[in-house]
């Protein structure tokens, strides 16, 4: 059995060999490779590349074109074959190859490969229900800051030390990414220019695996970011593959095409001149509320109620698609109930809240809390209201609605009574238990208690009656002349004086005047 195999000086191995489909597969032995079956349908687009003579793998990125390495290209005729395992009856879908792209600097001597990258044409159509799997484009290239991300690698390489047998079947396997190289001079061992290398530990590719997919999830879609190309000596060591967004651009979409339902990243790649959602579209496939990118073949298609369809105005409510309509939300309400802020709503930043002046009166219809203003856009409550109204006989409270009320204590109440002695309430007020005890016994005295200071003893004026025909005169009570009976106090007694006498005489004069 004759087998194609390319194999460097620095001990790189490359694709796997084998016989047609329908015979026996044998291999030379490797070591495990840990993978699993990989029977999903979403790899289904992962297909076996066959010429008779060796044995390849590639992916489906659309327009009937499968991407898949350079070195698996020959000038044979060439097969494709949708399904999960080469072997007899095993049902897989062939497709011949109709044209073959090798990357023009494509290299591949015994001492390094560069360019390892090719599409190849198939007829017909896939089966159904198997969609294309897009290849990573430039816009979203694997960069440094993707070291340790992990990729997915599947294949129809061998597994197995001494199961030859499992080349051939599809297998999965995930390692992260270790190497980026860019450098035309290459990046040293093990990675050469424009690949993206891995370790090989816990798992990894081998013969076989050469143009297969090592797939990376971006903006949770997943696509082709590397095409299988070399491994160590026997599989060991590493595993690198060609850096499929360095090839975007100058090689992969201008012979891609644009079937429907095609990766695109612009309206020139599609057949219809319609790129939307990042595939080609059968039509413009205008408003937002349609999709092209969800049926998978290329034709719009109105996107699920409640997806947002939000316009550049945040003022006027969540705009979400129903039935094929974007309908508005309920328009943003900006109130904070917070009364030392202006709250208003602008289209491109939503809802504003500027501090009003410091200082600004905030009432909370609260009068015990003190007089609230603001102070850098928040309330602050001022000094809580004083109801104390120095009235031992009285109990002071706040009400928040109506403000200080005083109650008077039950009569009887103890109130102290200070350096005047002991004291109780009586009617709201604090009086004396002897009230007598601030009699200085002078009539000419106004006598009176101050709790806090003691007995006060204030002078009455000259004139005021101190006793029966007695006044007080410089604060000495006196007796009163001229005070007869049954007068007393008055200065006059029973008869009248002269001077009322001349009183009288006065006022009878002036009434003779009047007539």
């Amino acid at each position: 059995m004759k087998c194609r195999w390319i194999v460097l000086v620095l001990s790189f191995a490359l694709a796997a060999c084998g016989p047609p489909p329908e015979q026996e597969l044998v291999f030379n032995n490797y070591p495990i490779l840990n993978g699993t079956p990989d029977t999903s349908q979403a790899h289904m687009a992962v297909v076996a590349v066959y010429d008779d003579y060796a044995m390849c793998t590639g992916t489906w990125i659309g327009s009937n074109v499968v991407l898949t390495a350079g070195h698996c290209v020959s000038s044979r005729p060439m097969q494709v074959g949708f399904g999960n395992n080469m072997g007899w009856g095993s049902g897989m879908a062939w497709r011949s190859v109709t044209e073959k792209r090798v990357h023009p600097q494509y290299s591949g001597s015994s001492t390094s490969i560069v360019n390892d990258i090719a599409m190849v044409r198939f007829s017909g159509s896939p089966p159904t229900g198997v969609s294309p799997i897009p290849h990573l484009p430039s816009s979203l290239k694997i960069t440094s800051a993707d070291i340790g991300t992990m990729l997915t690698y599947v294949g129809f390489g061998q597994t197995s030390v001494n199961d030859g047998n499992s080349a051939g079947t599809k297998y999965m396997m995930t390692n992260d990414l270790r190497w980026v190289c860019t450098s035309i001079s290459g990046c040293g061992y093990p990675a050469g220019y424009n690949t993206i290398c891995e370790d090989q530990s816990p798992s990894g590719i081998c013969s076989g695996d050469s143009g297969g997919p090592a797939f990376i999830i971006r903006n949770n879609r997943e696509y082709v970011a590397g095409v299988a190309s070399y491994t160590g000596q026997y599989c060991a060591q590493f595993g690198c593959s060609t850096k499929v967004d360095e090839y975007d651009v100058d090689f992969i979409r201008d012979w891609v095409g644009g079937d429907p339902g095609d990766f695109c990243s612009g309206a020139a790649q599609c057949d219809s001149g319609y790129c939307v959602d990042g595939v080609c579209c059968t039509t413009p496939c205008n408003g937002v509320c349609q999709a092209c990118d969800l049926s998978g073949n290329g034709t719009c298609t109105t996107v699920p109620d409640h997806t947002p369809c939000p316009d550049s105005d945040l003022c006027n409510g969540d705009e979400v698609c129903i039935s094929g309509q974007c309908i508005g939300g309920q328009p943003l309400n900006c109130t904070n109930n917070n009364p030392c802020t202006n709250d208003y709503c602008d289209p491109a930043q939503g809802c504003i809240h500027d501090p009003v002046l410091d200082g600004t009166p905030c009432p909370n219809g609260n009068p015990c809390d003190g007089d609230e203003t603001c102070l850098r856009g928040n309330c602050a409550v001022g000094d809580p209201k004083d109801c104390d109204d120095h009235n031992p006989c009285t109990q002071d409270t706040c009400d928040p609605a109506s403000g200080c009320r005083h109650s008077m204590l039950e009569d009887g109440t103890g109130c102290g009574g200070g350096l005047c002695g002991s004291g109780v309430c009586s009617m709201g007020e604090c009086v004396l238990t002897d009230p007598d005890i601030c009699d200085d016994g002078d009539p000419c005295t106004e006598d009176w208690c101050e709790p806090e200071s003691g007995c006060l003893h204030e002078a009455l004026p000259d004139g005021y009656e101190c006793g029966k025909c007695m006044m007080c005169v410089d604060s000495i009570c006196v007796d009163v002349d001229d005070c007869g009976e049954p007068g007393c106090g008055c200065g006059y007694g029973s008869e009248p004086g002269p001077a009322v006498w001349i009183l009288l005489a006065m006022f009878f004069l002036v009434i003779g005047r009047r007539k």
